[in-house]
């Protein structure tokens, strides 16, 4: 009998970039896949502990020269201290004190998704403007220290959790204006393909990311609207974004509609 919490993954290419994908799964159905990225030897994130066994197998079979994080959160991790002793890994300044240190807490339903990274003891490299042959592009909002690579041999990007698409339930601890700017200089950089930690992989996506940067100045000024006309931030949320959703409810409000317009009205609109 298949046991009701496992764990699903799956492995694709884009050429010669692989993404190794792992979730917890409940009945067979994955929570939230989380991706790494392989390509010439160098791997890009690290994973949640709930897939780490799966990394595990998946990096056993491949020779890492060395390591990128993009930023701290427990789905990009986990699984860093399971490369070879000595392997290079470049991480911005929170990233590498929590890879040094341990991962502080955080809410339960994010441990039952992902799981608690295990880590300490992890030494990494700080990241400046370049590591070896990769632009390190400043990608914050998500993450107060997120940052992007971009391959300038290939103009591949690797953009972590910068990019999103047009998300609706966000966490207060969120920026959207910088995510906005965010997105604004990742397509300033036109690459020929943007690499997510969670979604597809965009060919050319200068376009795409201008359309959602458009698209969160529009969700920021039509809420500063209904909130000069005195509606709340609940009705707000109803009228822009829809009723909240399971989302919601698993993350005891964290994430929410509500929350994503408390910080749409956190700034004046554009």
């Amino acid at each position: 009998m298949r046991s009701f919490v496992a764990v699903a993954e799956r492995l694709e290419s884009w050429g010669p970039v692989e993404r190794f994908h792992a979730s917890r799964a409940l009945a067979g159905r994955p929570l939230q896949w989380v991706s790494v990225y392989h390509a010439d030897g160098v791997l890009i994130d690290g994973g949640s502990q709930a897939g780490r066994a799966a990394f595990a197998r998946f990096l056993a079979k491949r020779e890492t020269r060395f390591a990128l994080a993009t930023h701290e959160h427990e789905d990009h991790v986990a699984s860093f201290d399971l490369l070879s002793k000595g392997t290079p890994i470049h991480a911005p300044p929170l990233t590498a004190r929590f890879l040094r240190e341990g991962t502080p807490p955080f809410p339960l339903y994010r441990q039952a998704v992902w799981g608690h990274p295990r880590l300490r003891g992890v030494e990494t490299i700080p990241v400046e403007k370049k590591v070896h042959d990769f632009l390190v592009v400043d990608a914050k909002g998500h993450s107060m220290d997120h940052v992007a690579y971009l391959d300038e041999r290939e103009q591949r990007l690797y953009a972590g959790d910068a990019y999103m698409g047009k998300f609706r339930a966000a966490r207060l601890a969120e920026d959207i204006k910088t995510e906005v700017d965010t997105l604004r200089r990742l397509a300033d950089l036109d690459p020929a393909v943007l690499f997510p930690a969670h979604g597809p992989i965009v060919e050319r996506p200068r376009a795409k990311l201008l359309e959602t940067a458009d698209h969160f100045d529009d969700l920021r000024r039509r809420a500063h609207r209904l909130r000069e006309e005195g509606r709340s931030v609940y009705a707000i949320a109803r009228d822009l974004l829809g009723p909240e959703g399971f989302l919601t409810w698993l993350s005891a409000g964290e994430f929410s509609h509500a929350n994503m317009v408390r910080n749409l009205l956190r700034t004046a609109p554009p």
